[in-house]
């Protein structure tokens, strides 16, 4: 009992009077002090003098360590190493490389990892040359308000047809397709007005080459306009749309096999997003948020806001008419976002532009200042925001990216100090390149506005020449 009770405490005090020696018989067991300590864990260090290469480029990993016998190399590269060193590596992989060195020792094992961004070794291409076009029968008169004489290419799909529309010398609207051999027909959807100002417009075109945009009838009245690929023209309208002028329905965007998304204006001035299935079926969506008030509600964006997954992106207007991007999935989760930095003033705010096959988003917002700056929203949420250097940072000036290729390259517009308009193309690195269209005015409200780009980096949209006369352009390379 004593020994039970009390032989612990007694070992105990034991220990803590010896400095070193045997302790026998206490509490009936015997052993011996070590005042060793364990061995330190290993540690090391891996590093690569370049963190981004071409493929075929080479980088130098280096790396030391302490406390270990031996070291394993594993990921991108493989096999024992020395535990101290250095190599050199020529991936050929594009994409990210990680390089992991483990080393153990008596204290354990430790790793590190350096990651090396491998990009594709593309051999110089040809310098970009630039076309421009005019559609036969367009208008010759420059500087015209509301809408100017002259020829909009607006989308471009991947055989490098195009369509648009142009306004006559009467003011009158009329859709074209352009062939990828530059022949250009001009069409107009039944029931189109002639007036000044009316007519049919065209917007988006799909890799069938089937044509959206809206038809304007004898009262101003818009209404959704398909052009299938055989030249067959159908109009529709959403159900709820309003019947006054500048009400209606617009078609905005068609992705493969003729899904439409588009918008409409109710009776109430209220904008609305619809989804149009191939059979007609037409679905309106509504961002939960989205204001009720007159030109409030939720808006789709043009051109290629539509993806072939079937994912539709745009802006929502709400009650305090501030904007808000808008992403809504395939299965019709809808997901709102605002870029950092964006204003929260009536009118500021943020604008989803595109979105590609992967649901990397490009957009615009205007901040505080009401400055415009881009930005691309990867899949994850994440933005990267987008300045072309050379733009503008008054009021209404900045960066405004307008078209996303399957790659992820953005094209789009900027106006710098005086009011100028140029285009660029951010490519998928974020390497920007800025281009003007050789014919294009130099004065404030002249310039180069890109409207649509697609994976060959073939970009078209119109340029305002020296007098204010808009003309097409395609720029190839």
């Amino acid at each position: 009992m004593w020994r039970n009770r009390f032989g612990t405490s007694l070992c105990l005090s034991l220990l803590l009077l010896m400095s070193a020696g045997a302790v026998s018989s206490c509490g009936g067991g015997s052993g011996s002090l070590n005042n060793t300590p364990p061995p330190a864990t290993p540690t090391v260090s891996l590093t690569a003098n370049a963190t981004s290469i071409v493929s075929g480029q080479s980088s130098t990993l280096t790396w030391s360590s302490t406390g270990a016998s031996s070291c394993a190399a594993t990921d991108s590269w493989s096999g024992p190493e020395a535990i101290s060193g250095s190599t050199n590596i020529t991936p050929t992989a594009t994409g990210t490389a990680a390089y992991t060195l483990t080393c153990t020792g008596a204290g354990g094992m430790q790793s590190a990892t350096v990651n090396i961004n491998v990009k594709p070794n593309v051999s110089p291409s040809p310098s970009p040359s630039t076309i421009t076009f005019d559609a036969p029968g367009a208008g010759t008169v420059a500087g015209q308000v509301p809408l100017p004489q002259g020829t909009f290419p607006y989308a471009i799909n991947e055989t490098g047809a195009i369509g648009g529309d142009f306004q006559d010398a009467n003011n009158v609207l009329h859709g074209f397709f352009r062939a990828a051999d530059g022949l250009i027909v001009a069409f107009d959807a039944p029931g189109a007005g002639i007036g000044a100002f009316q007519g049919t417009q065209g917007f988006a075109i799909n890799s069938e080459g089937a044509i959206v945009g809206k038809m304007i009838d004898a009262g101003y009245v818009p209404h959704g306009m398909l052009r299938a690929s055989d030249g067959t023209i159908t109009t529709f309208d959403a159900p709820g749309a309003g019947t006054g002028a500048d009400q209606g329905s617009v078609a905005m965007n068609i992705g493969p096999g003729g899904v439409i998304a588009g918008i409409y204006l109710d009776v109430n001035d209220v904008v609305h997003t619809f989804l149009r299935a191939p059979d007609g079926a037409i679905t309106p969506i509504d961002v939960p948020e989205a204001g009720t008030g007159a030109f409030q509600g939720t808006a789709v964006c043009g051109v290629d806001c539509l993806n072939p997954q079937g994912a539709i992106v745009g802006y929502f207007i709400d009650r305090n008419n501030v904007n808000h991007g808008f992403l809504r999935a395939p299965d019709g989760v809808i997901v709102a976002f605002d870029a950092p930095g964006a204003g929260t003033g009536a009118g500021q705010g943020t604008f989803a532009l595109g979105i590609n096959g992967v649901g990397v988003i490009a957009g615009s917002y205007l901040d505080a200042n009401n400055v415009y700056h881009g930005f691309a929203r990867n899949p994850d949420g994440t933005m990267t925001v987008v300045d072309v250097p050379g733009a503008g940072t008054g009021s209404s000036l900045g960066t405004l990216p307008s078209s996303i290729n399957s790659q992820g390259a953005i094209t789009g517009q900027y106006l710098d100090g005086n009011n100028v308009t140029h285009g660029f193309l951010r490519d998928e690195y974020g390497t920007i390149t800025t281009f003007d269209v050789p014919a294009a005015g130099t004065a404030s409200n002249r310039g180069t506005t890109p409207a649509s780009n697609i994976d060959s980096n073939a970009i078209t949209g119109w340029y305002t020449d020296a007098s204010g006369l808009y003309h097409g352009f395609l720029r190839t390379g």
